[in-house]
């Protein structure tokens, strides 16, 4: 009897949370890869639409003025189950799709990556910003090396020596 009503409690658990999973709005998060970069380099960005079968791209036109955006592809992460217990079938579904972005920033300074939006269901739906630093790289000298290998031509598994010079004077321009 005891375990007929744990059954029964965990069904309705279950149940409440597919009821309640059904009434979530589509919502938009969003993350970077990394927070602090050099001007020059490339930063991973992901944005998952949650709590809708097949959402549109996010709306990522904000971004343009200060960086560089491509797109790395976009997956789909919905998931299904089904569970029967007595003869009593519940089903939960998780929707969410995630685009992946690679940026590059276009200037150095504490740049702010503007939220990405979608319009769902006549809805604006948008994720938040986020912030990260980019870095100018330091002014240097001039230094051009010298490489020299005591082979013409090297076959695999053989040894042979190679020479790096860097001269004590820079050349000038």
């Amino acid at each position: 009897m005891r375990h007929a009503s744990v059954v029964a409690i965990g069904l309705t658990l279950v149940l409440l949370a597919v009821r309640a999973n059904a009434a979530d709005a589509p919502e938009i998060a969003n993350e970077v890869g990394a927070t602090e970069l050099y001007i020059g380099e490339s930063v991973d960005y992901f944005v998952e639409i949650r709590n809708l079968k097949n959402p549109p791209a996010p709306d990522l036109s904000a971004l343009r003025p200060d960086f560089e955006v491509v797109s790395n592809g976009d997956e789909s992460r919905n998931q299904s189950s089904t569970l029967i217990v007595n003869g009593r079938v519940s089903q939960q579904n998780v929707f969410s799709h995630v685009f992946r972005y690679r940026l590059t920033p276009k200037r150095a300074g504490h740049l702010v990556i503007p939220a990405p939006s979608a319009t769902i269901e006549g809805n604006q739906v948008s994720g938040t910003s986020l912030a990260i630093d980019v870095q100018a790289p330091e002014e240097q000298d001039l230094v051009v090396p010298e490489i020299k290998t005591d082979r013409r031509k090297v076959y695999p598994a053989q040894p042979f020596e190679v020479r790096l010079r860097i001269p004590d004077t820079a050349v000038a321009e």
